[in-house]
């Protein structure tokens, strides 16, 4: 469920007395949504989510950068030296697309599924990475 759907249904959070909450896209969350929809039962919370990629979106610039709420309570957790787990190995994107992370330095330890490794080229492209520059 959403947050904007539990936020709506807090009479059922409350009948079912939830002890865990999963939440993905954590880093997109705003912190004051998410902790709104928390019963009090709540003993475990799993966060899953990217705090590199998508921040939350804030319509009020002044908010945003004065009270800093384009920062996920996920984020905080992260940048307050909270234990956390990063992906260690991926199985999705071939090996020549997940070195553009690892060149970044947003993913400098990602490791990549031998299964991947073994993907055949499209053969109607001349590379395996296109990249366009668009300009207006």
């Amino acid at each position: 469920m959403t947050v904007t759907g539990a936020a709506t249904r807090l009479h059922l959070l409350d009948l079912l007395k939830p002890c865990a909450v999963i939440v993905e896209e954590a880093a997109e969350i705003i912190e004051g949504q998410l902790t709104s929809v928390f019963p009090p039962t709540i003993q475990h919370l799993v966060m899953l989510g990217d705090q590199e990629q998508l921040r939350p979106r804030v319509n009020c610039y002044k908010l945003s950068t004065e009270k800093y709420l384009d920062c996920s309570m996920f984020e905080r957790l992260i940048n307050n030296k909270m234990p956390f787990e990063q992906l260690g190995q991926q199985c999705r994107m071939r090996d020549d697309i997940a070195d553009l992370l690892r060149s970044l330095n947003i993913y400098k330890d990602l490791k990549t599924n031998k299964e991947i490794l073994g993907y055949v080229r499209c053969s109607l492209l001349t590379n395996n990475r296109v990249q366009i520059t668009e300009s207006c």
